[in-house]
């Protein structure tokens, strides 16, 4: 049986672990046509076998353990999948919400849950993972193993050693005169904006429900890819929707708490892996980073914008080092410290939390799935979330749509008020464009 110390990344999201807000990552994949129950039990059960930390569990530790373990099974000890049907979009709403509100046990192997959802017009593959056993890269590579080993295509897996990977090896950095002014920047933008905490979402019809709420959308991908504001300020399409996401946040905030807010605030993780295998390996290796605007930089959608791409182009430049060598130099100890370090730094770091999540997979082309077996006609992503943010945004993109789910805790929003900040977010993502 292999072992696998946890990395520091997963020690973060099993001491964050909370059943009523669980760190579930979302990845789902619809196609044209029906799955077949059997054959696809057979896919999933070969893609777990392709990837250890899929089918990982936490071995059990005491007070005086140091180092959380993964033991790596050789069969998993329960069947991830279950099948249901659903009759209406409805229904898919609600067999997604769940699943993702259904805490993930990280004690019994695979440390995820599977539905597959028949469901006229095209049936669902569902995937709920465990945050501590993989980041959203890793679940868009575990659902391509699946849809791969269904169709009966070769899913080639690149030849590292997932012990020395999972280590999380810190790049070397030799940073230029740019980045280093790039840096010195990005400091001197946070000293700044610490007069302020970031903002945060006002509740909207919230409840004591446990879990999320998920809201799903998709649009035209061309028009975003060639907004000609885009064009000329040299944004990316994740600067696009940050800057919509930060609009949109501050729109809310005018309208339901009747203030003028001043600083937004959006994490946006950083996929760490290097670009050798930056698409490959279930696991953790992501950092993150914030952007902020103040009320300043939003008097409009350019300057906005113009604001979000040069903070995303200086995180860029400096690249993920500086974030895994300060994770690198966390002093070691028993684990049953850091533990209880890690709930009291979240409790009393509320004030703190970021406005609102978002995290973006990027595009997937035809090439992804490379086969006339499968047609795959959506694509559905999104991260955890967890009070007092309470909203995490999710993309994903293939060769002419964009998918987003805005993920919220039911103690934030309704479904009512999700839907409606999901109008706000696509107006402003319209401003943008156009």
């Amino acid at each position: 049986m292999l072992q696998i110390p946890f990395n520091i990344l997963d020690e973060g999201f099993t001491h964050g672990d909370d059943p009523t807000q669980p760190p579930t990552v979302q990845i789902e994949a619809r196609v044209a046509g029906c799955f077949d129950d059997g054959r696809l039990r057979q896919a999933m059960g070969v893609a777990l076998n392709q990837h250890p930390l899929a089918r990982a569990r936490l071995e059990p530790w005491t007070d005086e353990t140091v180092t959380y373990e993964w033991l790596i099974d050789d069969v998993p000890q329960v069947d991830p999948m279950s099948v249901v049907a659903a009759a209406t979009d409805a229904d898919v709403d609600r067999i997604r919400s769940e699943l993702q509100s259904h805490p993930v046990s990280i004690f019994e192997s695979p440390p995820l849950r599977a539905r597959l959802v028949h469901r006229q017009g095209g049936d669902y593959l569902m995937l709920a993972i465990h945050h501590a056993a993989s980041d959203g890269m890793g679940a868009l590579r575990l659902l391509q193993s699946v849809l791969r080993a269904y169709a009966n295509v070769d899913d080639p897996q690149p030849q590292l050693d997932p012990l020395d990977v999972h280590r999380l090896p810190v790049p070397e950095f030799e940073p230029g005169i740019a980045e280093l002014w790039h840096a010195a920047r990005m400091e001197f933008e946070r000293f700044a904006r610490m007069g302020s905490f970031p903002e945060h979402l006002p509740p909207q019809g919230a409840t004591a429900r446990a879990g999320y709420g998920i809201q799903s959308i998709h649009l035209p991908l061309a028009p975003i890819s060639s907004a000609p504001l885009r064009t000329e300020l040299g944004a990316s399409v994740n600067d696009l929707l940050i800057t919509a996401a930060t609009l949109a946040c501050a729109r809310w905030i005018e309208t339901h708490a009747d203030a003028v807010p001043d600083r937004i605030t959006v994490t946006m993780p950083i996929n760490a892996r290097p670009k050798e295998w930056r698409n490959e390996v279930v696991g953790n290796f992501v950092t993150a980073d914030v952007v902020s605007t103040s009320a300043e930089e939003r008097t409009s959608a350019r300057d906005c914008l113009a604001s979000v791409a040069g903070w995303t182009d200086a995180v860029k430049r400096v690249g993920p080092g500086p974030a895994l060598a300060a994770l690198a130099a966390i002093p070691s100890g028993p684990v049953s410290g850091r533990r209880a370090f890690a709930q009291w730094a979240s409790q009393a770091g509320a004030r703190f939390a970021d406005t609102t999540v978002l995290s973006n997979l990027g595009r997937v082309n035809k090439e992804w799935l490379d086969t006339d077996q499968l047609e795959i006609t959506e694509l559905w992503f999104s991260p955890p979330t967890s009070l007092p943010t309470g909203l995490g945004l999710g993309a994903i993109a293939t060769t002419d749509r964009l998918f987003l789910s805005l993920r919220h805790s039911w103690r934030l929003w309704s479904s009512e008020a999700t839907a409606q900040f999901a109008d706000t977010l696509v107006t402003a993502l319209d401003e943008i464009c156009t």
